[in-house]
């Protein structure tokens, strides 16, 4: 099959149209109406392409359904026979004459036996999906009342986005807004809690964030071990891959303890959809007074979190732009090994007395832990490691279309200074 367009007709083809010519379409339409009434067809496109579909019209001329089912070829009369005793009977007897209708099959066979469903059962330690969130439950608890010295425990999460500046105009909801990123850390059963805060203009919100954010909560709250201490330092989050449930996490495990904070470090993860931590509350009394004060400015959202729980204020660090390190540079020290795959397990463990060995529970009530080996690929690993670089040297800008919004909704803003800040921003940024 095949279509003779002159070049003259070419030129004049497709002018003012947005999809572009193509003379398989031509054949796709008559194909369409080929298949339509039961003849033969060739497919001009796809994997298929050149293949014939044969015509399903008999050489008698009789017209025949698709589905080859008996009865589909009944007078045009008996479907309407059929429409006007159906619409004349009640709903009940509706439902009676459409149950005859419908062929009920037998259930589908178990794709796992009983027996088979024992032993894989018996394989995963036996253990529901409860129990193992209540096991991760009362060992966090057990965590927080543990009266180890030696032994400290934190539980961070990151808060949701929070956009500034918030205000009451219509317009508000339409426009983009500045994003402002929140991190919690927790002390574990205690009330205690520090938020590092920063914008979008300082840092990102990615993994080597959150660490950043961990490493300088570590620098300022513990020292350096001396000969013969001991600390363990445990941190429970969820398993949020993009945060705190990836590779770059472990290898800082091994980074903090090599440099000498503490012995041993274990990273818990709350099972999905039973993560509820002490964070929550935390960032539930913060977004409470965050709705009620509306903030404009970043410095705003400090005096937010300061003032959410007046009983016992949390601890605001505003985060710069020098404290953020680059911490896939670790990646090139050590090699995890490629069976380790990290979002399986809910329990990491590297201890200073084994310096190549990360040890991993697949559930927190698991009896046995399941050791991997780690490649140093420089001598010497972290510890010839003097200095981290700093993932940003520059600010961030963003993007002229939010610029453009937050000019906008300037102009319902009565403070000067905060008309200044959103003024000297976004002039940045729509000037380069």
């Amino acid at each position: 099959m095949s279509i003779n367009i002159s070049s003259a007709a070419l030129k004049g083809l497709n002018k003012g149209k947005r999809r572009p010519f193509d003379p398989l379409n031509w054949l796709d339409r008559k194909n369409t109406i080929r298949k339509d009434r039961g003849e033969s067809y060739q497919i001009v496109k796809g994997a298929k392409a050149g293949s014939t579909v044969l015509a399903i019209t008999p050489p008698t001329g009789e017209k025949c359904c698709r589905c080859s089912r008996p009865g589909c070829n009944l007078d045009r009369s008996v479907y309407t026979q059929y429409y006007n005793t159906f619409r004349e009977v009640n709903g009940n007897q509706q439902n009676i004459m459409l149950a005859d209708c419908i062929e009920i099959l037998k259930p589908a066979k178990r794709s796992v036996e009983k027996e088979n469903a024992r032993k894989y059962k018996a394989n995963t330690y036996g253990y529901s999906l409860k129990e193992i969130a209540k096991a991760a439950r009362k060992m966090h608890d057990d965590d927080g009342k543990c009266a180890n010295k030696n032994q400290f425990s934190v539980t961070a999460d990151m808060e949701k986005v929070l956009f500034l500046p918030r205000l009451s105009c219509s317009s508000h909801f339409f426009k983009r807004k500045m994003s402002v990123y929140n991190l919690g850390i927790h002390v574990t059963g205690q009330e205690h809690a520090r938020m590092c805060l920063w914008d979008e203009t300082i840092a990102e919100h990615s993994s080597k964030d959150i660490i950043s954010c961990l490493y300088q909560y570590i620098l300022y709250g513990f020292k350096k071990l001396l000969r013969g201490e001991e600390r363990t330092f445990i941190l429970w989050s969820d398993r949020f891959v993009g945060q705190f449930n990836n590779g770059f996490m472990l290898m800082f495990m091994k980074y903090v303890v090599d440099i000498g904070f503490f012995t041993t470090f274990e990273h818990k993860f709350f099972i999905t959809g039973h993560s509820w931590m002490s964070c929550d509350r935390d960032f539930g009394l913060i977004e409470k007074k965050f709705v009620q004060n509306s903030p404009v400015v970043p410095t705003d959202v400090e005096d937010v979190i300061r003032s959410a729980r007046p009983s016992n204020p949390f601890e605001v660090v505003k985060m710069k732009r020098e404290q953020f390190f680059d911490f896939t540079k670790l990646a090139e020290y050590i090699w995890i090994p490629s069976n380790l795959q990290v979002t399986k397990y809910h329990w990491y463990k590297y201890e200073k007395c084994r310096p190549k060995i990360i040890s991993a529970k697949a559930y927190h009530n698991s009896p046995e832990w399941i050791s991997f080996e780690l490649r140093i690929k420089k001598p010497g690993g972290f510890t010839k490691l003097n200095k981290l670089p700093l993932s940003y040297k520059l600010p961030l800008q963003m993007t002229k279309e939010k610029a453009k919004d937050l000019r906008d909704l300037m102009t319902k803003i009565g403070d000067v200074n905060k008309y200044e800040f959103y003024d000297n921003l976004t002039k940045f940024v729509l000037n380069n």
